[in-house]
């Protein structure tokens, strides 16, 4: 269950059941090919998309772009792709679906903001958000993804904005309040960001990613104690979490604990051996405990974990986070 409040965003229209079998147009197709039927292989993959089995389902909608290549056979084959990891082709499908398509439709739209999230385009899909999002605008899946969508492409404002129109749709979403909170995070707003994290982990009791965001925010705000309590909270719900203990590693080393610091972020390297944080403070916390031999050899594998994760110059960006828009 961890990290659920996070990803339920890239599951886009994939998991939210948005599979009209004739809610797409059959514009710009050519007449089925001879001795080939297009609705047993769209059932045959609608079985394979079911049944989890995202490859079979791919083949069976790629027999099904064969007999009839309208915009309902690559909007399925899109589909397929992206279940079953394969963005870049999911894109090119979707939006070969979105040149055939006659009319908008919002399946086909959100599956393929969805994919265009997943390859990093998020300019592309606030665009392609945003449109069916105006046609739309209190369905609260669509406005979490066009949310999640301006977060990535680091505009917090309209997050904020979006999220906060999600919010009013479904306040009884958990998802509404969690991505809500990080864009008001990113913004320095960190008591409503706090109310935002609180709010989610009430409606998700059992979800820890919403107690690890409402720990970052205390910290922020300089409340250590609740802090602690947040990630003591996280890491029950679960155990192991790398995050989860190297914040509460941090939490040792600000109190002046460094053994038990390095007890913590040794944890959850075991549980996450290129976690970076963990690396970066359990060389410092050894350094504070005298023995710098074990701190060098640490921080050597913390420069190798830089090095692979952050080629030549992706650093900065990567660790900006998103911002107002100026």
């Amino acid at each position: 269950m961890a990290r659920r409040l996070a990803r339920v965003l890239c599951a886009g229209v994939v998991s939210a059941g948005l599979f009209p079998i004739g809610g797409l147009s059959t514009g710009g197709a050519a007449s089925p090919a001879a001795g080939q039927d297009p609705e047993e292989h769209l059932r045959a993959g609608r079985r394979w998309l079911d049944a989890g089995n995202a490859e079979a389902a791919a083949a069976s909608f790629r027999l099904m772009v064969a007999a009839q290549p309208d915009s309902r056979s690559y909007y399925y084959l899109g589909v397929a792709y992206l279940q079953g990891g394969r963005p870049e082709e999911a894109v090119a499908a979707l939006r070969r679906a979105e040149a055939l398509e006659q009319r908008p439709n919002r399946a086909l739209e959100q599956s393929l903001g969805t994919a265009l999230l997943r390859v990093g385009d998020a300019e592309g899909a606030a665009v392609v958000l945003a449109r069916a999002a105006e046609r739309h605008p209190r369905a609260p899946d669509l406005l979490l993804q066009l949310g999640h969508a301006h977060y990535r492409r680091l505009d917090a404002e309209a997050a904020r904005s979006v999220l906060r129109r999600a919010r009013g749709a479904a306040p009884g979403d958990p998802r509404t309040h969690f991505h809500l909170g990080l864009a008001e995070s990113a913004l320095g707003d960190l008591p409503a960001a706090e109310g935002s994290f609180r709010e989610a982990a009430r409606l998700a009791p059992e979800d820890p990613e919403a107690r690890a965001a409402l720990g970052r925010t205390l910290v922020q705000q300089g409340l250590a104690r609740e802090a602690r309590a947040a990630y003591g909270e996280a890491l029950r719900l679960a155990p192991g979490s790398a995050a989860a203990l190297t914040a509460l590693g941090m939490l040792d080393l600000a109190d002046g604990e460094a053994g038990r610091a390095a007890r913590r972020f040794e944890e959850a390297l075991a549980s996450e051996p290129e976690h970076r944080q963990a690396l970066y403070n359990l060389g410092a916390a050894l350094r504070l405990l005298g023995r710098p031999a074990e701190a060098e050899a640490v921080e050597r594998r913390f420069a190798a974990t830089e090095a692979a994760q952050f080629p030549s110059g992706s650093r900065s960006r990567s660790r900006s986070g998103p911002r107002r828009r100026r």
